[in-house]
């Protein structure tokens, strides 16, 4: 279970990306993450593919746009 702790770079790379887990370096099947730190104003744009895509908000607010939907605040 020890090699499930991962701890985060102590500076956000410059698109605020703090960790990138995949399915291959956790030693998962499917699922990954990545954790992001976004200062205000700063927007992230991903292109997602086929994926199956979950966004969670650990604090503030976001505008979230999908090629078929619109989210904000």
């Amino acid at each position: 279970m020890s090699q499930l702790i991962v701890s985060p770079g102590q500076k956000p790379l410059e698109d605020g990306m703090l960790m990138s887990i995949t399915p291959e370096s956790a030693g998962w099947t499917y699922v990954g993450f990545e954790v992001y730190r976004l200062e205000a104003g700063q927007t992230l744009s991903r292109e997602t593919g086929d994926k199956e895509v979950c966004l969670v908000l650990l604090s503030g607010k976001a505008n979230v746009k999908t090629a078929d939907q619109e989210w904000r605040n």
